[in-house]
């Protein structure tokens, strides 16, 4: 069995990137930066959503 295709495009609308969030539970950043011929570009990042339960160490340390 393959794993599904998980991609985002430049060209998707806000509405698309935002089903595409859900339907994979990823957060996403978009930045723009310039290419090589002067003209904004879109960087898009992708990154899996924190489970909510989660607590990073350095926080328990911290409350401690």
């Amino acid at each position: 069995m393959s794993a599904p295709s998980v991609t985002l495009h430049p060209n998707m609308t806000a509405v698309q990137i935002a089903g595409w969030c859900q339907e994979h539970r990823m957060c996403v950043t978009i930045d723009y930066t310039t290419g090589p011929d002067g003209v904004l570009q879109p960087l898009i990042s992708a990154r899996r959503e924190v489970d909510p339960n989660h607590v990073p160490a350095f926080l328990k340390r911290q409350a401690e």
